[in-house]
């Protein structure tokens, strides 16, 4: 069995026999089997690039874009009716062992490329980055990308969250490729007013997983004069895991996160230690690159497969109701993900939903009993946020330059410790400052080097560096109030875990 993986949206045709195409042993959890990333869109179709790179070929080696904090995860694959060039392995390949395989190329994105061909019974050793962030982490990921993004050739966009990015988008699109305006309106429509990136992607994961929006057919209709996934998003909502995947990544790409199409095989059967993969188990995704965790799957078709990995609206653990709480109050997307219907949708949330929680009879002294108990929780809360708002004000309204200073360290200790982050108890001001960029992005750098000022400098400007760190603490609170989630927010306020360090 052989694959041409470049895009093509002309309509699917299976063997009606089965074939056995890959042996794989590895570990007991859903992995996708990818051969190659498509990362190249060109005219109306996503391509191999294929941009040469140096061989990595044990497992001793690190990829420069690949977590380095990361397990990596071991595979022994068997070709068995695979004729492909490309070597397989799960999720981001990072280094092989192609024992007694001929001539062996490499490109960038984790791709080998064996010349002429694979060999029937052949077997090579893989090591993938797996990674499983939390919806949590991906919410904190910066939109810091190494460059602007690239849509075509011909065309490239400024990244997410770039101030007066729509208008430039629009008037670059009105120039290179105008039938994709409605492609970009269309994105832009569905993550409404995303603060980060992760919203914008599990917002338009889960709306093309919506069967009662999209259908699977492989064997869509087609629109004359319209490109493919234009028609795909706007007119037929009819294709198959190339109209899926295609879509969303370039979907993506015109809201300035980067985005790919990844070609490969879904899971297939495990049994006794190995998975069993055949040629209809044959699939695309797309892998989404995010700050800090590198190139992550996520998979848009309804009813393909699914994706071991809880970020994913494709996973049957997939918490919606944690996501939707994580993406800002009030959204469409936080509509869409606490609606029952995506919520008991097993095709939206992967092969097997999970159920959604049934609220009990409407008992009145159960509603009073824990109406009394909210109320108390209330009172309570409003007393350890009032206590923390008083310390802290108390703290810097001291006149000793010193004092503030040490105030300074004590808040930002306090602020990692209610947001359940392990602080030194001997952490200097520079640690905790780097903590803070680290765990939560937030960059402390001016407030840092004012407090050791502060401390330090001589007396005639000591005072001057104490007044600058109580405007610099001001401004950083500012700034973790619009980086933090309402639910960390809160529970932060909430914490009494800087009150028991005091």
């Amino acid at each position: 069995v052989s694959y041409v993986w470049n895009s093509d949206y002309g309509g699917l045709d299976w063997p009606k026999k089965r074939t056995t195409v890959l042996k794989i042993k590895a570990p007991e959890r859903p992995f996708y089997w990818r051969a190659t990333a498509l990362d190249a869109f060109v005219g109306d179709n996503w391509r191999e690039d294929l941009v040469a790179t140096q061989p990595r070929v044990t497992a001793g080696d690190r990829a420069e874009l690949v977590p380095r904090s990361r397990d990596w995860i071991e595979q022994e694959v068997t070709i068995a009716g695979l004729r492909d060039r490309h070597l397989v392995g799960a999720d981001e390949p990072v280094a092989y062992e192609p024992t007694g395989m001929p001539s062996v190329s490499y490109a960038k994105g984790g791709i080998a490329l064996v010349v002429p061909g694979q060999t029937r019974g052949k077997t090579y050793f893989v090591w993938s980055s797996v990674r499983h962030p939390t919806p949590k982490q991906l919410v904190r990921s910066r939109p810091e990308y190494p460059m602007e993004i690239t849509i075509d050739r011909g065309l490239s966009v400024p990244p997410f969250g770039t101030p007066g990015r729509d208008l430039i988008v629009r008037e670059k699109i009105a120039t290179h490729t105008s039938p994709y305006s409605l492609l970009y309106r269309e994105a832009k429509r569905i993550v409404g007013r995303a603060h980060n990136p992760y919203a914008a992607v599990v917002a338009i994961e889960s709306w093309l997983r919506d069967s009662g929006r999209f259908a699977y057919d492989e064997h869509p209709p087609a629109v004359p004069g319209v490109p493919p996934l234009v028609a795909f998003v706007t007119e037929t909502k009819r294709g198959y895991c190339q109209h899926f995947a295609g879509a969303m990544a370039l979907m993506l790409r015109y809201l300035g996160i980067p985005a790919r199409v990844a070609a490969g095989f879904a899971s297939g059967t495990y049994s006794d230690g190995t998975w069993t993969v055949n040629d209809h188990d044959a699939h695309t995704w797309v892998e989404v690159w995010f700050r800090g965790h590198g190139w992550l799957p996520f998979d848009p078709t309804p009813g393909r497969g699914r994706l071991d990995a809880s970020y994913s609206a494709s996973s049957k653990s997939f918490d919606a109701s944690a996501a939707a709480a994580l993406v800002g109050a009030g959204s469409a997307i936080q509509r869409l993900l606490q609606s029952e219907a995506f919520q008991s949708n097993s095709n939206v949330r992967g092969e097997h939903a999970r159920s959604v929680p049934v609220a009990p009879p409407n008992n009145h002294r159960t509603l009073l009993l824990v109406g009394l108990i909210l109320l108390a929780l209330a009172g309570l809360g409003l007393s350890v946020f009032l206590l923390k708002a008083v310390r802290r004000r108390v703290r810097y309204l001291n006149a000793d330059p010193r004092r503030v200073s040490a105030a300074c360290r004590r808040e930002l200790s306090e602020i990692l410790l209610d947001q359940r982050i392990p602080v030194p108890s001997s952490a200097t001001l520079r640690e905790l400052g780097e903590l803070l960029d680290s765990e939560l992005e937030v960059r402390a750098d001016t407030l840092v080097a004012a407090a050791g000022g502060a401390r330090f400098a001589s007396p005639a400007s000591a005072g001057h560096e104490a007044r600058r760190t109580r405007d610099e603490a001001r401004d950083l609170r500012r700034v973790l109030r619009r980086r933090l989630s309402l639910v960390d927010r809160l529970s932060g306020a909430l914490s009494l875990r800087s009150l028991r360090r005091a």
